[in-house]
């Protein structure tokens, strides 16, 4: 991705509604139909059906607001309006840009961008309360898979401590068994592990 892409790509939302002006600007000013714009990129993407991934309804959602560009499709569409992407960005002020370019942004036209800037922030605030949501879910999960843990190290420890304790009473047992056996003279019990030591009880 070209620098300039990615400098439109991540432009805030009003540098962005500048450009995509710009470009609506142009293009109207030039008689290029959004078919045959998505026709051109299509051409130079080789894509199939024309448009491709700029097809007539997504440049549509471009230039209503209502979607903001994405990787190289600044300079897909500056490709599609015979120019580049620095000189539509520029040409507010540029010395060979069309008068009808250098126009400030007519009251029609904020209004609309005001329109789709609430359209995205409705669909930004939809995927923030998603996003909440999951968020929520997953701490509760993490605290529940927590408190899971902690339980089962809990019982892994109570366990292991009474299978200690369980080993050293039967250790303890088998021992006196053996000592009862040697003084009568009986064959003893063979010890794979060592008998403790009587703690005297």
């Amino acid at each position: 991705m070209r620098m300039r892409d990615l400098e439109v790509e991540e432009a805030s939302g009003l540098a962005q509604d500048a450009f995509i002006r710009q470009m609506k600007r142009y293009r109207k000013l030039k008689g290029i139909t959004l078919g045959q714009m998505a026709q051109a990129i299509a051409e130079v993407q080789g894509a199939d059906p024309p448009g491709g991934s700029l097809g007539v309804d997504e440049l549509k959602r471009l230039e209503n607001g209502t979607r903001l560009i994405r990787g190289s499709e600044g300079e897909l569409i500056a490709y599609a309006l015979g120019t580049t992407v620095e000189w539509l960005l520029g040409s507010s002020f540029s010395i060979d840009a069309p008068e009808e370019l250098k126009v400030p942004p007519t009251a029609e036209e904020l209004e609309a961008e005001a329109k789709a800037m609430e359209q995205r922030m409705f669909q930004t605030g939809a995927r923030l309360n998603v996003a909440r949501s999951q968020y929520s879910r997953a701490k509760e999960r993490e605290e529940e898979a927590r408190r899971q843990s902690q339980w089962a190290f809990m019982v892994f420890d109570n366990v292991s401590t009474e299978m200690r304790r369980l080993e050293q009473q039967y250790q303890y047992l088998i021992g006196r068994i053996d000592s009862l056996r040697a003084a009568r003279g009986e064959e003893l019990i063979i010890q794979t592990h060592p008998v403790y030591v009587d703690d005297g009880e």
